[in-house]
This record gives C-alpha cells, sequence and structure tokens, in this order.
C-alpha cells in the first residue's frame, strides 16, 4: 500500500527530477490539488533563474520511499 503524501514527505518532482520537501498542500478545486516543493537543490532550467521552490499539481510527484 503506498504511503500518502503530506506536509513533511520527501518526493521527487517529475517534470524536474529534482528531490524536494513538500511545504504545503492546496486545492484548485474539489477534485483537484497541488503542493508546495521547497527543493534540496535550486532547479536550473534553461531560461530563466534557479527555482527554490515551485507550486505543483499533485500529480507531477512521487513519493520517496525510505526501506
Amino acid at each position: 500500500m503506498p504511503y500518502p503524501i503530506t506536509v513533511g514527505s520527501l518526493v521527487r518532482h517529475k517534470q524536474s527530477g529534482l528531490v524536494a520537501l513538500v511545504t504545503e498542500h492546496f486545492m484548485w478545486s474539489e477534485q483537484y490539488g497541488g503542493f508546495t516543493l521547497k527543493f534540496v537543490k535550486p532547479w536550473v532550467r534553461e531560461i530563466g533563474k534557479p527555482l527554490l521552490e515551485v507550486q505543483c499539481a499533485a500529480y507531477d510527484v512521487e513519493r520517496l520511499t525510505t526501506s
């Protein structure tokens, strides 16, 4: 059974492939929500400044499990 993603969870941001900490959960509507992520290392993109934090849809993250 997969663990739920909650505030404080360590996750991988699928778009960047980077590890991040979930700092906030929010809802866009009754059905769709997302997370605010704080990256362990800044996300250096081709255009623009490196990102330290990002808001993304819930389906764009996967929880990192510990054994």
